[in-house]
């Protein structure tokens, strides 16, 4: 399954997967970050900014509002899901220290 993150209805309706959008999104902050030595850290917010979309409600939520659906925003949370798996595995000790 192809998860969405955005749909342009000004470029008929163009979508944009959730994972060109992070990866995309990634690369852009590595590069503006990089001069103050963050750039590893800057791509992994990046990869990990939008990865609460990954799921078919989100899917779901985006695809109706895109085609004139009422949809209530905020309904599908999806800010979190990358801080959530950060801490999680942090304190797991997965993560690097």
């Amino acid at each position: 399954m192809s998860f969405i993150a955005h749909i342009n209805p000004k470029e008929q309706n163009r979508k944009q997967t959730c994972t060109d959008h992070c990866r995309n999104t990634a690369t852009y902050a590595s590069d503006d970050l990089k001069c103050i030595g963050l750039k590893k850290t800057a791509y992994l917010a990046g990869l990990l900014h939008d990865c609460g979309k990954f799921t078919p409600e989100f899917n779901d939520y985006i695809q109706k509002s895109a085609d004139g659906i009422s949809v209530k925003k905020g309904s599908v949370i999806h800010t979190f899901a990358g801080v959530y798996y950060l801490m999680e595995n942090y304190h797991k000790g997965i993560m690097p220290g």
